[in-house]
């Protein structure tokens, strides 16, 4: 059809053998076979719907009211304008590097076995629900939001919005990507891979029992991550480029290999180094600070810091400093209480003020 098909209220145009649309068809498509666009003035005004037997083939310009698809639907070329929503539900979608969906509404992913594929341009937001999975691959972008709920995402292309990702989900971050906006994780969330890069432009948050972790040979580049509530744990195998902040009973574990380049913060809960670096000051507002590898300068006041291996300058004004072992730059106790116990020993100048 390169002409135009009106349909009346109520009707819909089924089918079930091959449809070729370079044409407009005024209202509702449902698809069980083969359909195809191949013309620039393609249009179905109403929702088109490819059911599990169907195979729609979008190849140039093409737009519709609606697009509900749970057979297999492939955008290989142009753009196609959704006016309504998009929804993947059941099969596979897959948007092709050079084509773009254009849709007003979220593009949803959702239900077990739901796999969609983006190579190419989801103009707007996208979001992942139900067991549902969004590959997005190297070439691909999201100028929106993308959320992950109770669903999977793999990452290495970029998302210029926000990404949430909380009730179960699971996001990998494989290869190098750019988040334009925020990271919100609430759920399972690992970036690995030699020489990955995850780069956030925006603010960063580790909470309600979410699971965070950077790989050996990995890199999360952002201001600063916050890891707040009992049960959080961020975990840095590979390189946190940044600040580290830990709040409200959370769990921050840095590994061997691992390096937190900025500053850390604990205001509660625990930061234990078993094996990496905090390059950056380090500062104890509360919880506890474990040091049983190599850190720089310390300010504690309050809280209390355990260092058994490398430490530089070490200030108290208000804390429990414990050296167990290993070497301290210097020592200032303003307030608090210091201990060097265990063979720890402090190389150059000790000052106790108080306590």
């Amino acid at each position: 059809n390169d002409g135009t098909v009106a349909l009346g209220a109520g009707q819909v145009l089924e089918n079930a053998g091959t449809l070729s649309l370079s044409g407009t068809i005024t209202g509702d498509v449902t698809n069980t076979n083969d359909f195809t666009v191949d013309g620039a003035t393609a249009n179905v005004s109403g929702t088109l719907t490819n059911l599990p037997t169907g195979t729609a083939t979008i190849g140039s310009d093409f737009a519709a009211g609606g697009i509900a698809n749970s057979g297999d639907f492939d955008l290989n070329s142009g753009t196609t304008t959704v006016t309504g929503g998009t929804t993947n539900n059941g099969g596979t979608f897959d948007i092709a590097n050079g084509a773009t969906l254009d849709t007003t509404g979220v593009f949803l992913t959702r239900n077990t076995g739901t796999l969609t594929t983006i190579d190419g341009v989801v103009q707007g937001d996208a979001n992942a629900l139900d067991s549902g999975g969004i590959d997005l691959n190297s070439t691909g972008n999201i100028t929106g939001d993308l959320l992950v709920d109770d669903a999977s995402a793999d990452l290495t292309g970029n998302v210029d919005g926000n990404l949430i990702n909380r009730n179960g989900g699971d996001v990998d971050v494989t290869g190098s990507m750019t988040l334009g906006g925020n990271l919100t994780n609430q759920a399972v969330l690992d970036v690995t891979g030699l020489g990955t890069v995850m780069t956030v432009t925006g603010t960063g948050s580790n909470n309600l029992g979410g699971s965070l972790t950077i790989g050996a040979g990995s890199e999360l580049s952002l201001g600063t991550l916050v890891n707040t509530g009992a049960g959080s744990v961020s975990t840095v195998n590979g390189t946190l480029t940044g600040d580290a902040t830990n709040l409200a009973d959370g769990q921050l574990i840095v590994n061997t290999g691992g390096e937190v380049t900025g500053t850390t913060t604990v205001e509660s809960g625990t930061v234990t180094n078993t094996g990496g670096t905090l390059t950056g000051l380090s500062t104890v507002n509360g919880g506890t600070l474990t040091n049983a590898a190599t850190m720089g300068d310390a300010q504690v006041n309050g809280g209390t810091l355990d260092t058994s291996v490398a430490a530089g300058n070490i200030t108290n004004d208000g804390g429990d400093v414990d050296i167990t072992g290993g070497t301290v730059a210097s020592l200032t106790n303003t307030s608090g209480t210091s201990d060097v116990t265990g063979g720890g020993e402090v190389t150059g100048t000790t000052t106790v003020e108080s306590g």
